[in-house]
């Protein structure tokens, strides 16, 4: 019998609001597990936020 196996989903939409990287925002849709019903959904601005909201949510999946 196979493993049921975990799948996550993460949706990002950016756009730039002005030149520069600051300036750079993003509508994230998340799910950790895809088999459950339900997903969050977030805003972030700028290149460091928005890597910590993928970080967090990939090491989320990644613990199970």
């Amino acid at each position: 019998m196979l493993e049921h196996e975990q799948s996550a989903v993460l949706v990002i939409r950016l756009w730039r609001e002005g030149g520069t990287a600051e300036a750079l925002r993003a509508r994230i849709t998340l799910t950790a597990n895809a088999d459950a019903p339900g997903r969050e959904e977030t805003a972030a601005a700028g290149e460091a936020e928005i890597l910590a909201v993928v970080r967090a949510w990939l090491e989320e999946f990644a613990s199970g």
